[in-house]
């Protein structure tokens, strides 16, 4: 079967609902950089949908302003149910017709364009919006269906909002956060507030909002942007909030970067915490405050990722970050000598530090089978609590660590 549509700026989301595995598309389009003279260009991509697994064919004739794209399937019934689940991301309805709410960009440009502007170029961080265009976005941000608003949000930056303005647009957007529903469209608001108009005229509406238990839309992200106003009661709101697992993490930060050593007991409770994340952080604040809770071993193994000798065998996983410490011990158990307790504390202590995206390596000379050799730890950092980790060794040795260690992916 075969069936064209025409998706929005966010139909990467639209692949993840039915199942598509849309890296080759990805792939191509860093490639090409959605350069219109190259297309049409056509991919295979795998779709896993219902328990069956099918390739999908996708052919792009376009990427501007929309994607116009030719989807080949064998199975009929799973083809059909895709189109199905694809229609709400689509331009169109199932008879064809162009949906009005897919004008959305169509009239920002329109009112941009009284100011001789095109929302390009509000991109490209060129030109300044008059006040009345202001009110005009502001009036179609309001007439708009939620699900599209994100594509007007994202116009308020503070390179194309006069001085005069942002605090009366940051306040606007601070009400409709208030009012929303949908906690997507509120965090970007709080993304465009965080990146762009983080002023100190809305910080009496963000304690508002932060210190009612009621708002479902608190986050450590709308703390940040209290932060970011410099408004000097952002410490007692954030030990307020402490107690709240959705700020806690932020709260610490907060507590930790102000020296605040007033509230070090109120941060010690928190070294057990559940959630490993958060414990993870109250170490980093009793650090920040003085109170380190220990003394991590030096990282005297750390070594550039580059200097991975060739021929050794691999063993890979993504973890969950409480998983990271029984792997590494299971690793200890496989060899004779060399990687043990200190070695794991290091590696542990290291982890600890690592930023989202960012990746380590160690190596360690062991003893396996009475004889010398090295082992090697590459880790990034796939997500804060989600660490990628390597085992690189002989061939024996990974045969060890894979009879010990499950394969994962």
């Amino acid at each position: 079967m075969q069936f064209e549509l025409t998706l929005g700026w966010h139909f990467i989301q639209a692949y993840s609902d039915v199942g598509i595995d849309f890296t080759p598309y990805r792939e191509f389009s860093n490639q090409y950089d959605f350069r219109q003279e190259l297309l049409p260009k056509s991919v295979t991509c795998l779709c896993t949908l219902n328990g069956k697994k099918l390739p999908v064919q996708m052919t792009v004739f376009s990427t501007r302003p929309w994607a116009r794209i030719k989807f080949e399937i064998d199975d009929d019934k799973l083809a059909a149910e895709i189109r199905q689940k694809l229609l709400k991301y689509s331009t169109e309805d199932k008879n064809g017709n162009v949906y009005k709410d897919w004008n959305t960009r169509q009239i920002s440009n329109q009112i941009l364009a009284h100011d001789g502007l095109t929302t390009k170029d509000i991109q490209n961080r060129n030109g300044i919006i008059s006040q009345g265009c202001i009110d005009a976005l502001m009036r179609h941000y309001d007439e708009t269906e939620s699900r599209f608003r994100c594509d007007i949000c994202w116009l308020f930056t503070r390179d194309a909002i006069p001085k005069t303005d942002q605090a009366r647009v940051a306040k606007w957007l601070m009400k409709h956060l208030a009012q929303t529903k949908n906690r997507s469209d509120g965090s970007r608001i709080v993304e465009q507030l965080y990146n762009h108009l983080a002023v100190p005229e809305i910080a009496d509406d963000l304690i508002r909002l932060l210190t009612n238990r009621s708002f479902k839309g608190r986050s450590g992200f709308l703390l940040d942007v209290l932060a970011k106003t410099k408004d000097r009661r952002v410490l007692d709101v954030a030990v307020t909030v402490l107690d709240d697992d959705e700020l806690t993490q932020s709260a610490l930060t907060i507590i930790g970067r102000r020296k605040a050593k007033q509230h070090v007991e109120r941060v010690r409770r928190l070294l057990s915490h559940s959630r490993s994340n958060i414990r993870r952080e109250a170490k980093k604040t009793m650090k920040a405050l003085g109170f380190p809770v220990e003394t991590p071993p030096p990282p005297v193994h750390l070594v550039k990722k580059r200097l991975l000798p060739k021929g050794l065998k691999e063993w890979s996983a993504n973890l969950d970050i409480e998983d990271l410490e029984p792997a590494l011990q299971t690793l200890s158990k496989c060899v004779e000598s060399g990687f043990d307790t200190l070695e794991i504390a290091e590696v542990a202590a290291v982890v600890e530090e690592m930023k989202h995206d960012q990746t380590k390596a160690f190596c360690f000379p062991v003893v396996t089978n009475i004889r010398k050799e090295e082992v090697w730890l590459v880790i990034f950092m796939d997500d804060i609590d989600s660490p990628d980790l390597e085992i690189h060794a002989s061939a024996q040795l990974i045969q060890k660590v894979n009879k010990a260690l499950p394969q994962r992916d």
